[in-house]
């Protein structure tokens, strides 16, 4: 049981969640038509869908042309048949919103965001991606987060919460 809590400890840690956090919102900036910063409610939903396996193995097999309600009509294909999910996730952002916040802090004072707390959004304050000395695994996850940071700057959050039938 310790090797388990151990091994969920390495990948839910805030400073891993800051990096998911600062390349959705790049991402987001980058996508978005007058290059808007990404709402801070949306950064709620990132991580729980990014560091966990069964949702990030959807988001990596959907191409990034492709976009966020196209991610969720997997969840109900037949040979997926994981609807479940999909109705677990307004439960699993709940969960991981301690993890978000710790997160989010780290990325703001190690100034890879910036909040507008005007707006209440969350701009990227670096837009290059990391190239060197970051894990395969690792380099998934933040292209997992890029995936969603662009799909995301299409809808209003609106949209994203009635795809993802979540309330924020």
């Amino acid at each position: 049981m310790a090797e388990l809590t151990k091994e969920g400890d390495l990948v839910q840690n805030p400073a891993l969640g800051a990096a998911i956090l600062w390349r959705t919102a790049a991402a987001y900036s980058k996508a978005a038509r007058d290059s808007k910063p990404i709402p801070l409610p949306l950064l709620f939903t990132i991580l729980p869908l990014v560091l966990s396996s069964e949702y990030s193995q959807f988001l990596k097999t959907t191409s990034v042309r492709s976009n966020l309600r196209n991610f969720v009509a997997k969840f109900s294909e037949a040979s997926a048949s994981k609807t479940d999910l999909i109705s677990a996730l307004t439960q699993r952002c709940t969960a991981i919103r301690p993890l978000t916040l710790a997160s989010l802090c780290v990325a703001l004072n190690k100034q890879l965001l910036g909040l507008d707390a005007k707006t209440a959004s969350v701009y990227a304050l670096s837009y290059a991606p990391p190239k060197v000395g970051i894990a395969d695994n690792v380099q998934d996850l933040l292209g997992c987060a890029e995936r969603l940071g662009i799909w995301y700057s299409e809808l209003s959050i609106f949209e994203i919460c009635a795809a993802l039938r979540i309330r924020l």
